[in-house]
């Protein structure tokens, strides 16, 4: 059912809401569909651009339907409530303003500056294929036309955001004459500020900076407004005690102005919340869902609960990419390519290319297509463009410094687009001015503590890096310090810089134009001890096709493991099988090791040596062929399936499969998501490695005997306009020349379950260290078993031997037995002779000892009487 008949339906029983047993059949999604556009209908509506209105509450002001929130920016739904009551919430759209929540008015204006500029390139990128660009953009400066005071005059208002931690977001207006909604009027009633004043105190600072742009010649967020709300919303009392605070601070409660003029003051004040004027304003296309929501929906929403209550739009929506197969998601990534081009082209940088960042907008079909999705968030690379460029009409247009980043680490980020390294292999630096207005930056070390510092050198004699220093271009940026400095090049002994700024809060750059303020630094940087320095990398065309192919990556990862999802469903539909899934962190942790893989060398290098050395491919065009595709799995058994009709020889392809699993079996999934087949694995991972590497980083890879050539030659921003979107063209044809391989091999047919069955179970996602324990105990395993084996072998080999004598015995005649036999008892006899012998030498010698030591005994006697008798006749002895 479309989105448009559904919703007459729901407008049906909107009309006969007494009838309860209607209102009970409808589902929760139904239910609140009717509540929000019963709601609309019955709201304000606030025009902010021609023909799209905000929807508010007419008392508090406070904003009616969804509101999602990011990081920077606060969206709220919008559009004509005669649209919606006709066509449903489908015709909506989105307005995006600043989320300025932070405590710090500084950091707030930094927020503000940042959307400013991202509104600007995403008003570039309106009505390009594959890109959410903003429709529109109101530039702060001048009272808003189209909206009105509801009740009062025609007379064109000053539009007000109330943003709070504390409380729900509303809108207020100001005239010269009036405040709405009435709770605003109330509050400036109380701090004794009167419209009129207001009005006049918001035109007095946008006028001066009208004046400043047109002197300046500069499109730079200069002023924001803040009125702070002086209420204390969580502790009321009496409302004549709450008066008299209010009034008892009455100096505190005036309008304030923010601007680059002023920030170097970077001062604070904890105001919890308040009415801002003077924001930037975006208007959108109202999107549904997001990629990452979907993908997530596929896994771990039930969508065949059978509580229909409990159904949700999440998971509605999730379903529609269930019937997904694979050149669906590949056309996706083409649509995705298609937009990231068209980015390229224009001179931008997406700098956030991840699923959260994709989003659609479901048809009056309730279909899915590729050609639905869309990136989102498209200016925040607005930083990356020249300080001072030139606009098609000659406008010169300056730029504020980059923002440094908010650090996320996710795995669809380029290296360059992780936050800053620190490095340490510097001890002192030493800042001059050169006489090109340029800075010369020089790092010194000390080989000894005790001697003078020497310079560092950045790069050899040939120019190549010897160390990262000497591989920064232009564009990167170098913080030393509470200074950060804009690299222009790097020459053999020092840096070539130029913008110098001062870190505020860790977050706000603030540049340092003025001499003195030149001076200063300069005299600060000379000869300096440093502990570390930290590096920041651009970003540039590369980084997006960087996550681009980790993407395509996720995709067919969350494919594998639904299909097996789906297969275990199908045959025990009632056990929750928690024993074959992991939490969505581990899942996300393992999906990172596998995007942490890719861009390892030793695999690049295994997978371009499988592909040469086991394939047997030499280029990129025999590998990129529909034969490479064929056959699937099944295709074995068709029985027109001959070796001659498969030039490509699967045999090798499954080798270099086998390869790729076994550096990391996690890669089991992503070959399940590509419904099982060899070639078509292969040509995805090849897409892959062609993104996430660069050409300077696998140049002995560009000659070799299978040139692998990636799709970016650096990482650094291309400048020329002919060849800004080549990295992505080239990206784009590769993915047209797959899908066409596939329709031409006519391999895109939904797997069976059979091989669903037989497969699946080999997809179990562990971590590589658990793959690691896991071989290490099989291998143990093995070892033991060969041993086993090896003594099993010797005990068969001396039971043979045994065997093989008692054969031989038994295959003797009786005469050489008998033979034998008297042999044997011949050599028994003579041992027993030669026993006797023995026997009787031993008696004869026994009874020779016997004689020897009886006349040895008879002697000895015969001496003692001797040498008596001597003694006994000595002469001169007397008796």
């Amino acid at each position: 059912m479309s989105t448009k008949h559904k919703f007459q339906e729901i407008k049906e029983v909107i009309t006969a809401k007494d009838n309860d047993s209607t209102l009970k059949a409808l589902s929760q999604s139904d239910k609140r569909l009717m509540e929000l556009t019963d709601s609309i209908q019955r709201a304000e509506q606030i025009e902010i651009f021609q023909g799209t209105a905000l929807f508010v509450d007419n008392e508090s002001g406070e904003f009616i339907g969804p509101i999602a929130e990011g990081t920077m920016g606060i969206i709220l739904y919008a559009g004509s409530a005669k649209k919606i009551k006709e066509d449903g919430l489908n015709s909506a759209d989105a307005i995006r303003i600043p989320r300025l929540l932070q405590l710090d008015e500084l950091l707030n204006f930094h927020i503000a500056e940042i959307s400013y500029h991202e509104g600007i390139q995403a008003e570039k990128a309106a009505d390009l294929s594959g890109l959410g660009g903003a429709k529109c953009m109101l530039r702060p400066g001048k009272p808003n036309y189209h909206a009105t005071i509801p009740g009062g005059d025609r007379s064109p208002c000053y539009v007000g955001f109330y943003l709070s931690p504390n409380a729900k977001y509303s809108l207020a207006l100001v005239s010269e004459k009036q405040a709405w909604p009435l709770e605003f009027a109330n509050y400036l009633r109380q701090v004794g500020y009167e419209p009129k004043d207001l009005y006049a105190e918001i035109t007095r600072f946008t006028s001066l900076d009208i004046q400043n742009r047109a002197v300046d010649r500069s499109d730079t967020l200069e002023t924001l407004l803040y009125l702070p709300d002086l209420r204390k919303r969580k502790q009321k009392t009496r409302k004549a005690h709450e008066e008299a605070e209010i009034n008892a601070q009455q100096s505190a409660s005036k309008l304030r102005s923010l601007g680059r003029s002023i920030i170097e003051e970077a001062y604070t004040r904890k105001d919890i919340g308040g009415w801002w004027f003077n924001l930037p304003i975006c208007l959108y296309s109202w999107m549904t869902s997001d990629m990452e929501r979907l993908l997530t929906g596929l896994l771990d929403d039930d969508t065949t609960s059978n509580n229909a209550g409990s159904e949700n739009s999440a998971t509605s929506d999730a379903k529609l990419l269930s019937s997904w197969r694979p050149i669906t998601w590949l056309s996706l990534a083409r649509t995705l390519t298609l937009g990231l081009s068209a980015l390229h082209t224009k001179g931008l940088i997406h700098g956030d290319p991840r699923p959260a960042n994709i989003m659609a907008k479901l048809s009056e079909e309730d279909v899915l297509l590729p050609d639905h999705f869309r990136w989102i968030d498209v200016g925040l690379g607005y930083g990356h463009v020249s300080a001072n460029s030139t606009e098609p009409d000659g406008r010169i247009t300056q730029t504020p410094p980059a923002p440094l980043g908010g650090g996320r680490v996710t795995p669809f980020y380029a290296p360059e687009r992780v936050e800053s390294v620190e490095f340490e292999d510097a001890d002192m630096v030493r800042l001059s001015k050169r006489s090109d207005g340029y800075y010369k930056l020089e790092f010194l070390w000390k080989r000894r503590t005790y001697e003078e510092p020497v310079s560092l050198f950045l790069k050899d004699s040939r120019g190549k890096p010897l160390r990262e220093l000497g591989k920064l271009g232009k564009g990167d940026r170098i913080q030393l310090r509470e200074f950060i400095f804009d690299v222009e090049r790097v020459e053999a002994d020092h840096v070539v810089v130029s913008r110098i700024y001062e870190v505020v809060l860790d977050r706000v750059l603030i540049e340092h134009k003025e001499t003195e303020n030149e001076a200063s630094i300069i005299n600060k940087l000379q000869n300096v001890a440093i502990s570390r320095y930290r590096v920041f990398k651009q970003w540039s065309q590369a980084t997006d096709i960087f996550g681009l192919g980790i993407l395509v990556l996720y995709m067919f990862f969350i494919r594998g493991l639904f299909l097996r999802k789906q297969y275990l469903k199908k045959e025990s539909p009632s056990s929750t099988h928690s024993e074959f899934y992991l939490e969505k962190s581990s899942r996300e942790r393992i999906f990172h090791e596998l995007s942490t893989l890719i861009r390892s060398q030793i695999f690049l290098n295994g997978f371009i040596a499988a592909i040469k050395e086991r394939g047997k491919y030499t280029n990129k065009s025999q590998l990129w062929q529909k034969d490479v595709l064929m056959p699937l799995a099944h295709d074995y058994k068709r029985e027109n399936f001959t070796a001659k009709a498969n030039p490509a020889h699967p045999e090798r392809i499954q080798q270099i499969v086998d390869h790729v699993l076994t550096m990391d079996a996690n890669f089991t999934t992503v070959l399940m998501g590509a419904n099982r087949n060899n070639g078509l694995f292969v040509l995805i991972i090849y897409f892959c490695l062609s993104c996430v590497w660069r050409r300077d980083e696998v140049s002995d890879l560009l000659a070799s005997e299978f040139p692998f050539e990636p799709y970016c030659d650096s990482r650094e921003i291309i400048t020329d306009k002919e060849n800004r979107s080549k990295p992505a063209r080239r990206a784009r044809e590769d993915l047209e020349l797959l899908c066409e391989l596939i329709n031409a091999a006519q391999i895109n047919e939904d797997i069976s379950s059979d091989e669903l069955g037989n497969y699946s179970s080999e997809i179990i996602l562990r971590s590589r260290n658990d793959q690691m324990q896991i071989a290490l105990e099989n291998a143990q395993k093995s070892m033991r078993e060969v041993q086993d084996k090896e003594a099993k072998i010797s005990s068969m080999e001396r039971i043979l031997t045994e065997f093989e004598e008692s054969v031989r015995l038994k295959d003797m005649s009786i005469e050489e037995f008998r033979e034998q036999t008297e042999k044997l008892q011949q050599e028994q006899q003579k041992q027993k002779d030669r026993i006797r012998e023995e026997e009787k030498k031993a008696r004869h010698l026994e009874t020779e000892n016997k004689r020897l030591q009886e006349m040895l005994a008879r002697s000895q006697e015969q001496l003692n009487r001797s040498i008596f008798r001597i003694f006994k006749n000595e002469p001169g002895t007397k008796s």
